[in-house]
This record gives structure tokens, sequence and C-alpha cells, in this order.
């Protein structure tokens, strides 16, 4: 879901993209939606989203950490 401008709170619009990107919010929402999509196979990485699922809260500082030092890989 997009936003006009006006909708975000003031931290996002003085953030950068990769910053709100990278946000615990942004996340979330991006996990919930890439648990409601089929098929239900495993990412590259070989995981299922079932494992991931299980381990979500623990992975979420590391991820946010590899997009905003450039290292996640896509």
């Amino acid at each position: 879901m997009i936003l006009p401008l006006e909708k975000l709170p003031t931290l996002c619009r003085s953030s950068s993209l990769l910053q709100i990107a990278a946000s615990t919010a942004t996340l979330r929402r991006a996990w919930r939606g890439v648990r409601r999509r089929r098929p239900r196979t495993a990412g590259v990485d070989g995981v299922t989203r079932a494992e991931f699922g299980e381990r979500f809260s623990e992975e979420l500082p590391r991820i946010a950490a590899e997009m905003l030092g450039g290292t996640y890989q896509f």
C-alpha cells in the first residue's frame, strides 16, 4: 500500500527510503503479504515460510541491519 506523503508520520518524511524499508513496521507488513501468497515453496535459501515464520522475530533485526548495511541479498 502506498500512502500519500501527508499521511506518513513526520519521521518517515525525513528518513531515507532504505530506512523506511528496513523499519520493523515495514518488514512486518511485508511478511504478512508473503504469508498470504502461493505457492508455499521454500525461498532461494531453502528455508520454508513455516520455518522462517517460527523465527521471524529473531530474524527481523538481522534483516534490517543487513539492509541498512548493504549486505542483504534478495
